[in-house]
């Protein structure tokens, strides 16, 4: 399996970084993370998922938030349902046939250095929190895409009513955000957003989960006239017989524009016979016309990333590569990933080797 040589990597975030919210929650990942260019500096949004920092024998603990907005507070739910109830490590089966996480997310702001890969700073608080009732079981994996001399955060809010949607924020400053409500709802997730208008539209990627088996998740495409009503809806690719992308594909971080079209680099997983829990995650890259974005011109046939540092298999999910963030330095770009669940990784890699891939 091919995959690109890796001119520079590090690990910028871990969870060992985070400063628990609480004395009742414990820190049990700081991965996925959103990436943007903000005056000198690269601002992260990191995914921050806390557990019960105790455990009761016999019991499954799930939290979440509860109270108004801006004042609203981690409540822990106990359930005697037993394990084998769940679906993986991540879930369990609550009373009512009700699913629930172990765990609650929130957004933190990490500050890094002009190169991409020295943290200077790390919000000891939330700095995006849980406030409404679609955000009850928190608020994950967000996309930071410029537009038009804002940042528009996309996001998946997950809640009681609402089930998994995606729901989009706007920031001038990453110190106050101002909510627009989910534009996709449940259950949609891996929404990135394109930079800017294409022949008088916004676009954007995503990637319904089917409750039925009529399809597999892939990724469709879809345009708004304003970034909050969204419609015309197209599929645009699907997983293929390359065991790496043969089970899902989805969006990764936000396309970038090059001479030669939108560059969008996605994810792709293969069963989980072949690697953990969930199976392996990997990223590939996918090239689409700059004035037609439903049109691929190509995509690669082998990843271009794969777990293989020891960070990117063994973590709280073991075995991924989830790019959520990418930075362009030139002749190459920062991709920004979560990796196993538990750390924030960045990889730099050289354009021309992604575009002769792709040729």
């Amino acid at each position: 399996m091919s995959t690109l040589k890796r001119l520079k990597e590090k690990v910028v975030v871990t969870t060992e970084m985070v400063k628990p919210t609480s004395r009742s929650m414990k820190a049990v990942g700081a991965f996925n993370p959103g990436a943007a260019e903000f005056g000198s500096e690269v601002v992260l949004l990191v995914r921050v998922a806390e557990a019960a920092a105790k455990k009761r024998d016999g019991y499954k603990s799930s939290p979440r938030f509860a109270g108004e907005p801006g004042r609203s507070e981690i409540i822990i739910d106990w359930s005697d349902i037993a394990r084998e109830k769940a679906v993986d490590k991540k879930t369990g089966r609550f009373p009512f046939w009700q699913w629930r996480l172990n765990f609650v997310s929130h957004l933190r702001l990490a500050r890094l250095s002009a190169d991409g890969f020295t943290l200077k700073y790390l919000d000891d608080k939330p700095t995006f929190y849980p406030e409404c009732e679609w955000e009850s079981f928190g608020v994950e994996d967000c996309r930071i895409t410029p537009i038009e001399g804002s940042y528009y955060v996309t996001y998946v809010a997950i809640g009681l009513l609402t089930g998994v949607a995606t729901a989009l924020a706007k920031t001038d400053d990453f110190k106050t955000f101002k909510r627009l409500g989910i534009i996709f709802p449940q259950s949609n997730k891996d929404v990135v957003l394109f930079p800017e208008k294409i022949n008088g539209r916004y676009y954007a990627l995503h990637r319904p989960m089917p409750q039925h088996s009529f399809s597999e998740a892939n990724i469709q495409i879809a345009s708004s006239p304003d970034l909050e009503h969204w419609g015309h809806t197209e599929f645009l690719m699907g997983t293929n017989k390359e065991p790496w992308s043969s089970a899902k594909v989805g969006a990764g971080a936000p396309p970038i524009k090059t001479k030669d079209g939108w560059l969008e680099i996605y994810h792709g997983v293969n069963t989980r016979e072949s690697g953990g829990s969930a199976g392996t995650y990997s990223a590939g890259a996918l090239l689409l016309d700059l004035n037609n974005p439903s049109r691929i011109i190509t995509r690669t046939k082998h990843p271009i990333l794969i777990p293989q540092m020891p960070y990117e298999i063994n973590g709280y999910v073991g075995h991924v590569v989830f790019p959520e963030g990418i930075v362009r330095r030139g002749d190459s770009v920062i991709i920004y990933s979560g990796c196993a669940d538990t750390c924030v990784s960045a990889v730099e890699v050289s354009l021309n080797d992604i575009f002769n891939v792709l040729k």
